[in-house]
């Protein structure tokens, strides 16, 4: 599970990023990224680590960070920072695939990363070339990533960006759903429905009944179909309409002999019920109670 935590200069980022990585085990592994250029950077490495506990390991890594920590050693790492290994590095892609090398040797990874959309934009090139390709990667781990914080003046705040393509798929199947099952309500269906069961000595409960589950049934097929091309990318074959067009049909002509079988055992007590509402109230006692004739 990838954690973002996005914060400005002295928000306190890497503080709160550790504590989250004390929370989720024991055994913690720490990947650097920065450089003691000059002293006042070595003032601030050096004050990361003190404050990080003894018993974690730490990697000072500025290029192969997939792949530094080895795999199944620890329980989380920590990686501090994003906007640290681009400042070596410019390249954006090649700092996505080396986030996702650390995501596939550790089930947990706490990355660390400044947030440059609020700043002033920089005023050479190579400052805005830095900018953009931070602001390209954090918004890629952002999207990826099942949980997203955001420090700054203020306590941390979780951003839910990374549940917005959960939500998004819960929206889309519910409404998948509901669309189905309003098809499932169309006349003919719940009229075929009704007609199975719609003699005098059938009760009307199990009609709805019936009628409940073809909504759920067809609501639910059409919420299948949509994760197998959307989620698994299943390309469902060109002829699919035509197999379900013969289905359909064998369906409609079984139906047909079940409800003929019941005309033949019901005879004249026998009644079609071609409206929804006639299957929502009893039967008149007079109807269910008449003799046969002839």
């Amino acid at each position: 599970m990838l954690t973002l935590v996005l914060g400005g200069i002295r928000s306190g980022k890497s503080d709160f990023a550790a504590r989250l990585a004390a929370d989720v085990g024991r055994r913690v592994a720490v990947v650097v990224t920065g450089i003691a250029s000059d002293e006042e950077m070595r003032a601030r490495i050096e004050a990361h680590r003190r404050a990080r506990p003894s018993d974690w390991t730490v990697y000072e890594e500025t290029e192969a960070v997939g792949s530094v920590v080895p795999a199944g050693s620890a329980d989380v790492v920590l990686l501090d920072s994003i906007d640290g290994w681009l400042a070596h590095r410019i390249d954006p892609d090649e700092c996505l695939v080396q986030v996702q090398g650390l995501c596939d040797r550790a089930a947990n990874v706490v990355a660390v990363s400044s947030e440059v959309g609020l700043s002033l934009v920089p005023l050479t090139p190579a400052g805005r070339a830095f900018s953009d390709a931070l602001g390209t990667v954090n918004q890629a781990l952002a999207a990826a990533a099942a949980r997203v914080y955001l420090l700054g003046r203020w306590a941390p705040r979780r951003i839910e960006g990374g549940s917005v393509l959960t939500l998004a798929l819960i929206f889309a199947a519910g409404t998948a759903f509901l669309l189905g099952a309003r098809h499932g309500l169309d006349w003919d269906h719940l009229s075929a429905i009704a007609d199975l069961v719609g003699s005098p000595g059938t009760r009307n409960r199990r009609s709805l009944g019936l009628a409940l589950w073809y909504c759920i049934g067809h609501g639910t097929v059409i919420v299948l179909l949509g994760a197998l091309v959307g989620l698994l990318g299943v390309r469902l074959p060109g002829g699919l309409d035509r197999v379900f067009e013969v289905v359909v049909g064998l369906t409609l002509v079984g139906l047909g002999l079940v409800v003929l079988v019941q005309v033949g055992r019901q005879g004249r007590n026998y009644r079609f019920t071609s409206r929804w509402r006639l299957t929502a109230r009893p039967y008149p006692q007079s109807l269910a109670a008449a003799p046969r004739q002839g």
